[in-house]
């Protein structure tokens, strides 16, 4: 597999069964099974896992988030120029990065 930065991934292979045995014991999934069994995580390790992977739209009611989703979509409808303007911390930077990616993926009139 080729990741977006153009590096080949390369999957790890396991012991099917350490795996499986893992998967069954901690009810985890079988990808993280695999993973748990590539890093040889040790049973504390496995049992601070967090596998609750529910996605959830925490902003879904926030009035802000609502109206600026609203005003992007009318944005991008009349084809408007829009601005991209970032942050330069972590988030930031990836934030902005992933906005001009998109924005050039539909190809729509932007500047940053």
């Amino acid at each position: 597999m080729i990741s977006v930065s153009g590096r080949d991934w390369q999957k790890v292979n396991v012991n099917p069964k350490i795996a499986k045995k893992i998967q069954q014991e901690f009810n985890v999934s079988q990808i993280l099974s695999e993973l748990i069994a590539s890093r040889n995580f040790n049973e504390n390790e496995i049992y601070l896992i967090e596998n609750n992977l529910e996605l959830s739209n925490i902003f879904k009611k926030n009035q802000d988030f609502i109206k600026s989703s609203e005003l992007l979509e009318i944005v991008i409808k009349n084809k408007e120029k829009i601005c991209i303007l970032g942050d330069y911390d972590v988030d930031g930077s990836a934030a902005t990065s992933l906005w001009i990616k998109f924005l050039k993926s539909i190809n729509h009139p932007h500047f940053h």
